[in-house]
């Protein structure tokens, strides 16, 4: 019995509820173990009652999977998954990934993006664009402190590495991660991972900082922490970061053009611009600032939008569609997936057609790759969980080239 492990409990739940004498009956069948071995009786603790030692090691496991939330009891001796253990079960074993369909512009692929991006890449890559899980577990953030911060950095730094590594000379990344974490029982005090994950990236990746990019979505929800709580010390959270490094920023125009983000001048610029720019010389007081007669005159064909982006968290074209499709098939829907117009804002902006990959090793519903199948570039996004990948590849069925991989489609 020293082979039982937690997964082969979890795995005999996988068509549903489960009576206890069914589940004893799947173990020894996965087990080899032999009906006689399975019914044995031993004396068991003090009250020299006779039980199945091998069952009663399968209980203990059943009840270490309820206290991980992955089993809930609906009846009596009667165990069946949790949404948390539907999830769990979704996920390949590790080192292990497996396409789950392709287009001609990319591939999805299902699994571990620790596997997927150390195996062997035959293009190089433009662009990174990404939104790891945030750090902590629940929606306030809170972790374990400076050690659950570092082994969250190093993670992100080993899922980076072998991206870093095919990235092309001026070649991005751009990283979004959130704001509003906490150190737990620290009185408020704000966790400084994003500092540390930085520098790391900086030190051990050799990738450079180029912006902090702000995204703030109006609509975004009050984080429900220290802004909510007595004493009332904290503002509202309110932003998000997206970070941009290169790996060599005097190349870096070779794929990143702000000039793809120009926006309509306003009817003010407008009317500047045609009446020959400023009429009037004007400078401040200590002399630092000049505007000269006919300043802002120049139609450079749109206004540079600046490094706060305001893009709402609503997706309506592609988001709600996956979602209704995601509990259509008995799916939880990814609860914290970008926005598609989000995705497009900085891939349009930091690569081009034909020049490379745009990569996301966390790929949630895809949104990445539906950014790139509409600007037209090739790409390459890995998911981990099953039950986010198959309802979105729905929406990409009538992009040239696509299909799916039986082996995945048959999965479930």
């Amino acid at each position: 019995m020293e082979q039982l492990v937690l997964d082969d409990i979890l795995m005999g739940y996988q068509h549903g509820a489960l009576e206890n004498h069914c589940l004893y009956q799947y173990v020894a069948q996965k087990k080899k173990i032999s009906q006689a071995e399975l019914n044995k009786t031993v004396e068991i603790g003090n009250s020299g009652k006779y039980t199945s030692a091998i069952k009663r090691q399968i209980r203990w496991f059943q009840q270490t999977l309820k206290s991980k939330n992955l089993l809930e009891r609906v009846g009596k001796g009667q165990w069946c998954l949790t949404r948390e253990g539907k999830s769990e079960l979704s996920k390949l074993t590790a080192g292990k990934f497996l396409v789950a369909a392709h287009t001609d512009l990319g591939v999805m692929v299902w699994g571990d993006c620790r596997s997927v991006f150390s195996s062997s890449i035959d293009k190089d890559i433009q662009l990174c664009f990404t939104s790891p899980p945030y750090l902590g577990i629940k929606r306030n953030y809170g972790h374990n402190g400076v050690n659950q911060e570092r082994e969250y950095c190093q993670f992100i730094i080993d899922v980076l590495k072998p991206i870093a590594a095919r990235m092309k000379p001026g070649a991005s990344l751009a990283i979004n991660l959130p704001n509003d974490v906490y150190v737990p029982q620290a009185n408020g005090r704000r966790s400084t991972y994003l500092e540390r994950l930085t520098l790391m990236i900086e030190d051990e990746i050799g990738l450079q900082l180029m912006d902090r990019v702000i995204w703030h979505p109006r609509n975004k929800l009050p984080a429900p922490t220290f802004a909510t709580q007595t004493p009332h010390t904290h503002l509202k959270q309110s932003y998000e970061f997206v970070l941009w490094f290169c790996n060599d920023p005097a190349y870096c125009h070779r794929f990143a053009n702000n000039q793809t983000l120009l926006k309509q001048y306003s009817t003010a610029q407008q009317s500047l611009i045609g009446q020959g720019g400023e009429q009037r010389e004007r400078v401040n007081s200590d002399g630092n600032y000049i505007i000269k007669s006919g300043a802002f005159s120049n139609d450079n064909g749109g206004a540079l939008p600046g490094n706060v982006v305001e893009i709402g968290t609503t997706c309506k074209r592609y988001g709600r569609e996956v979602s209704r499709i995601a509990k259509q098939m008995g799916f939880a829907p990814h609860g914290a997936a970008f926005p598609l117009n989000f995705a497009k804002h900085f891939i349009s902006w930091l690569a081009a057609p034909g020049k490379g990959l745009c990569v996301d090793p966390f790929g949630g519903r895809l949104t990445t790759a539906k950014a790139c199948e509409e600007l037209g570039i090739e790409y390459l996004v890995s998911e981990l969980h099953y039950e986010y990948i198959k309802p979105a590849l729905t929406q990409f069925i009538h992009h040239k080239g696509f299909l799916f991989n039986p082996a995945f489609n048959a999965f479930k």
